[in-house]
């Protein structure tokens, strides 16, 4: 969860300006996380992970859901060193989200066509844009002005190296790999449907894109046990390889840190929290475009409490 309440460092309202379409462009955030992990034998490893995001996005409501699936191969191990290798299919996607904001739409719209200066009315009954010969026109609208996130996702596979050393009290280990990464999205507006506009701006309103990213990554986790009792610091380094022109925010550090106590062997509950430097950046991929990526340049952050079942 992220919050007001949550945010005691105020970022949002340092990194945002605290009024405004940009504090909320991607703010509040609630969040479940399902996890289910099996070992089929000493060396043979499956885990899957469920995640559904609710993000307060531009005025609405961004929907996530991520799933995440990986078996590792343990290639060695004994009392203090293992050696494990990972391949991993990973897939977040947006459910599709219609935003209402005059404010948002006029400056979304303004991203896709900078040329046409491009504004709807406050009360959304006309809009005022330029012609090709530069003259300024102003039209009415027959549909009630709105931006639509359609048919948005992006899929992934990966490979990674995980190496770990372990002694009565701690665990140690550090990763590396890689990730082949598609994103497809859609924008579409009312404005495209707008019949008296089709000839002016509707090609303009509506985009469809798809295209092909990889991302490399490290870092490491620790963790320390003192009886019933144990703390874990976590870090991860994205550095995503985009298309030419996508490279404005291309690297994200992650820091998880979590607080253990364990009941009995069987049941565990935590309490912490997640920082990154850059918005999700690397985490969802299809929030990265040509009309965000200067979107993504601010820390985030958000806490987390929940618990483990081990059978």
């Amino acid at each position: 969860m992220m919050n007001s309440t949550i945010d005691v460092l105020k970022i949002k309202e340092q990194e945002f300006g605290g009024t405004g379409q940009n504090i909320d462009s991607l703010g509040d955030m609630k969040s479940l996380d399902l996890e289910a992990s099996y070992a089929a034998n000493n060396h043979l490893y499956l885990h899957s992970d469920f995640n559904k995001k609710y993000l307060e996005y531009s005025g609405s409501t961004l929907v996530n859901n991520n799933v995440d699936l990986y078996v590792r191969y343990q290639a060695y191990q004994n009392d203090s060193f293992a050696f494990a290798i990972d391949g991993g299919f990973e897939t977040n996607r947006a459910e599709d989200v219609h935003l209402y904001d005059i404010d948002v739409i006029n400056s979304n719209i303004r991203k896709v066509a900078p040329d046409k200066d491009i504004k709807i009315s406050e009360d959304g009954s006309d809009i005022t844009y330029k012609q090709e010969d530069g003259l300024e026109q102003t039209a009415p609208l027959s549909i009630k002005p709105y931006l639509a996130l359609l048919d948005t996702y992006d899929e992934s596979f990966y490979y990674r190296f995980v190496a770990s050393l372990k002694s009565k009290n701690i665990l140690f280990d550090v990763f590396a790999g890689y990730k082949q990464i598609k994103v497809n999205y859609a924008i579409d507006s009312s404005l495209a449907h707008e019949t008296s506009l089709q000839n002016e701006i509707g090609d303009k309103a509506s985009v469809t894109q798809e295209r092909q990213d990889g991302m490399i990554f490290s870092g490491f986790g620790f963790r320390y046990l003192l009886g019933s009792l144990s703390g874990e610091v976590n870090y991860k380094y994205n550095k995503i390889l985009r298309i030419s022109g996508l490279l404005a925010i291309d690297s994200n550090h992650i820091l998880d840190m979590n607080l253990l106590y364990g009941f009995n062997d069987g049941f565990v509950i935590y309490l912490g929290g997640k920082v990154m430097s850059n918005q999700f950046n690397g985490e969802i991929h299809y929030l990265y475009t040509q009309y965000s990526q200067t979107s993504f340049d601010h820390p985030y952050g958000y806490m987390n409490i929940g618990t483990i079942i081990r059978f």
